[in-house]
């Protein structure tokens, strides 16, 4: 009897395993899906209009369900001081403007991290780029290893 219990356990705890591995596995390639990392990088995974401005590196735009978070871009966040300036510059850059965003990734909450461009490529004017040279909002460093040339 107890033979058989320890076999009833055995089998429920690697059907456990089982799924749980399948869960995450299932979840991690919908993630890797949704960002393409073989696409042609000349031409932008995004080019929509812009929705919402979240804050002074983060957006919506219309037909991407997926908040975008501004590749190398740190913004003060909300009840900090510069939060507003950072917010009104990044609004009036992209204010009714159709943006071209070239994902890198996928953050820990699911945002697309990209690079975007006020143009139907990558020739026009980076926002990312452009609130570093305005001053209100810091290169995240640890990230972009100096690719814009505003860390210390």
């Amino acid at each position: 009897m107890f033979k058989s219990l320890s076999l009833t356990v055995i089998h429920l705890v690697i059907l456990v395993l089982l799924v749980c591995t399948n869960a995450f596995f299932s979840e991690f390639s919908f993630a890797a899906k949704s960002v393409n990392v073989e696409q042609d990088p000349r031409k932008p995974m995004l080019s929509l209009k812009v929705r919402i401005v979240v804050d002074g590196d983060s957006l919506y735009l219309f037909g991407q369900q997926r908040q975008i978070r501004l590749w190398g871009v740190d913004a003060p966040e909300r009840n900090k001081p510069g939060y507003w300036p950072a917010r009104s510059a990044l609004h009036q850059l992209v204010d009714d403007q159709r943006l071209s965003c070239f994902p890198k990734a996928l953050d820990r909450y699911d945002r697309i991290v990209a690079r975007c461009y006020l143009s139907p490529d990558s020739s026009g004017m980076e926002i990312n780029r452009q609130l570093l040279k305005m001053g209100v909002a810091k290169e995240y460093c640890y990230f972009t290893r100096g690719f814009y040339g505003f860390c210390d």
